[in-house]
């Protein structure tokens, strides 16, 4: 889901991004529960942590803006999660299918940062913000990319 930022403000958008990062941490968290091979459980894991992370430095900034950060996750992203759920339940490669819905998650939300950081009123202080936390998931994409193709090499 693509959303153009223009006439939104500033908070506004912000508020997206941690609503996108929340909804990052909580599907790395359900996809990291759904594995069984120790080692992707624990990537995955960190992956959930690091998104809260970004979550948090994202509302630090909506209140240094002097407004109130909007915590909570969206329902198209509940709906992804119960989605990793049922397809680890019913493939035998799920760890496999479980990685590319976590790719699928990290673009989406590299779209929504692009979009993010094309907004006019972003200030330079933010505009540094979210451009590292794009690059972050920028670089967690192409480790789960490795990943996904190291499981497609041992099946």
């Amino acid at each position: 889901m693509e959303i153009n930022y223009t006439g939104h403000s500033l908070v506004t958008t912000l508020n997206h991004m941690i609503m996108i990062t929340i909804d990052g941490s909580k599907g790395y968290k359900t996809a990291s529960e759904q594995v069984r091979t120790p080692e992707i459980k624990l990537f995955l894991a960190s992956l959930s942590a690091e998104r809260a992370n970004m979550a948090e430095e994202l509302e630090r900034e909506v209140i240094s803006l002097g407004e109130v950060p909007d915590k909570q996750g969206g329902p198209l992203a509940a709906l992804h999660r119960m989605w990793i759920e049922i397809k680890a339940g019913l493939e035998s490669s799920n760890e496999r299918s479980i990685v590319e819905s976590c790719e699928k998650g990290d673009q989406t939300a590299i779209s929504s940062f692009v979009n993010a950081l094309a907004h006019e009123a972003v200030s330079p202080k933010t505009r540094i913000i979210l451009q590292e936390l794009l690059e972050k998931i920028e670089d967690d994409l192409l480790k789960l990319n490795t990943l996904k193709t190291t499981l497609l090499s041992n099946t």
